[in-house]
């Protein structure tokens, strides 16, 4: 911030703080040598620099091997491993991780589908930071909607005022502009059968 880029001395600078041992620089270094952003690509050494980190208890390394993990960037996938590790990092508020964990049970990617634990983490990740989780949490509430709807069951008023609350949220901070607009459409959708109640 303030001046210009430097990857290659960002590498140099992550490695003598990962020899010092601060695992955090030394996910950071492995995240460069996979990218080859300020030097050569190093696949296989920037997933164990950042499985290293992730071991010795670095939330923000956890998130990224996890993440890597769940996708098999690097590494062979392992979305049971993924769990374990965005799982650590989770139960630390780490924003990332909550949202990935949040996704894994909404999927039910080596877990079976909870949607519930996932709006859990959903939750935790948008308390920690992440406006994209609102959208999210908005749809998990439509879904309880239409599942009363398909029910016959009465629609609860609170679950059309937290999926109202979620989507306004989305609507109006949800860094992508497109989910903001569908966020902005549901949310009309809901006023009108709040209003209809």
């Amino acid at each position: 911030v303030g001046r210009p880029s430097d990857k290659a001395r960002a590498r140099q600078l992550y490695a003598k703080a990962s020899d010092l041992g601060f695992a955090k620089s030394a996910c950071a270094l492995g995240n460069l040598l996979l990218s080859g952003e300020g030097g050569p690509a190093d696949p296989k050494r920037g997933i164990e620099l950042c499985r290293r980190a992730a071991k010795a208890g670095d939330v923000d390394a956890q998130t990224d091997y996890g993440g890597y993990l769940l996708v098999g960037r690097n590494v062979s996938k392992d979305v049971v491993e993924a769990r374990r590790y965005l799982a650590l990092a989770a139960a630390r508020k780490q924003r990332n991780a909550a949202f990935l964990l949040g996704q894994i049970y909404w999927n039910g990617d080596g877990v079976e589908k909870d949607r519930a634990e996932a709006a859990r983490w959903w939750r935790v990740a948008h308390e920690a930071g992440r406006p994209d989780a609102a959208r999210l949490l908005g749809l998990e509430a439509l879904g309880r909607l239409v599942a009363a709807s398909e029910a016959r069951q009465p629609i609860p008023a609170s679950i059309v005022e937290e999926a109202r609350q979620w989507m306004a949220i989305a609507a109006e901070r949800d860094p992508d502009p497109a989910r903001r607009r569908e966020a902005a459409d549901l949310l009309s959708h809901l006023k009108g059968m709040a209003a209809a109640d």
